[in-house]
């Protein structure tokens, strides 16, 4: 289930990884993204790569080699995979994919994302396996820690609860 304290911080980490990879939708060729990010303290990052990925539909994925075979130098190595709009309501995270535009060039869609305009339900399992997806690198680009704050121990997996004699009693 869902942490009610860490819905706001769920959603924006979701916002700025892809829903299928789990890769930063930033491309790592942004200089000035990531010079600002190294002026940062780590606390202060996921709000510039929110700011900079939440617009981002398309989880870039690396270009093929040219004509001449020569490969182009790497870039983000993403998946190719739309990206919906994330939105909340209450204790409920929805993915808002917008409808497609047709495309003269439209080659066979790699991702499974409807073509019309669609809202489906995000369960709190389907974020915790997107969360888990996740590299240290790009963690540490948005301020998390490996070891202490990993985005997918945010969604609660395991309810602890007291055993009976510790309860307190119902007097009645």
């Amino acid at each position: 289930i869902f942490h009610p304290g860490f819905m706001k911080t769920v959603k924006k980490i979701l916002e700025t990884v892809c829903t299928n990879c789990g890769k930063l939708k930033v491309d790592n060729r942004d200089r000035s993204l990531f010079s600002t990010l190294n002026r940062l303290q780590p606390k202060y990052r996921l709000k510039y790569v929110h700011e900079a990925a939440k617009g981002v539909m398309v989880c870039e994925e690396d270009e093929g080699p040219d004509e001449q075979g020569n490969l182009p130098p790497p870039g983000h190595g993403g998946c190719g995979h739309r990206q919906p709009l994330i939105r909340r309501e209450g204790t409920k995270m929805f993915a808002v994919y917008k409808k497609q535009e047709e495309d003269a060039d439209a080659k066979s869609r790699k991702d499974n994302a409807p073509s019309v305009a669609d809202k489906r339900n995000l369960s709190a399992q389907e974020c915790h396996n997107i969360l888990k997806k996740m590299s240290a690198g790009d963690m540490e680009v948005l301020g998390l820690s490996e070891e202490f704050a990993r985005p997918d121990w945010m969604v609660l997996t395991v309810l602890p609860v007291p055993p009976a004699p510790v309860r307190p009693s119902v007097v009645s």
